[in-house]
C-alpha cells in the first residue's frame, strides 16, 4: 500500500515511519515546501499529522496556533485532494 503522510518528521511521524516502513508499505512524506500533487495522485491512503506540536504550555495564544494550523493544514490537503483527475483508492 503506498501511503503519503503530512506531518512525517514529527514525533509521531517519524516513529509511523519507521513501523510502516517496516510492514512493507511503500511511503511518501508530503512536505510544505513541494507540492503534494504526485504524492498525492498515488497514494492508496493519506495519514494527515501535520500541525502545531501540542506538547507545550496550553496557553490561549498556544491554543489558537494549534487549532489553526490543523485547520489550515486540513484545508489545503483537502483542496490539493479535489485538483486531483485522478483519485484513489479505486472502487
Amino acid at each position: 500500500m503506498t501511503i503519503s503522510i503530512s506531518g512525517a518528521s514529527g514525533f509521531i511521524g517519524r516513529h509511523l515511519m519507521k513501523s510502516l516502513a517496516q510492514a512493507g508499505h511503500s511511503l511518501r512524506a508530503l512536505s510544505r515546501h513541494a507540492p503534494p500533487a504526485e504524492s498525492l495522485r498515488e497514494a492508496d491512503a493519506i495519514i494527515h499529522l501535520a500541525g502545531e506540536p501540542v506538547a507545550q504550555r496550553w496557553t490561549a495564544a498556544a491554543k489558537r496556533r494549534i487549532l489553526d494550523s490543523r485547520v489550515a493544514g486540513t484545508r489545503n490537503l483537502v483542496e490539493a485532494l479535489g485538483r486531483l483527475t485522478r483519485r484513489r483508492p479505486k472502487p
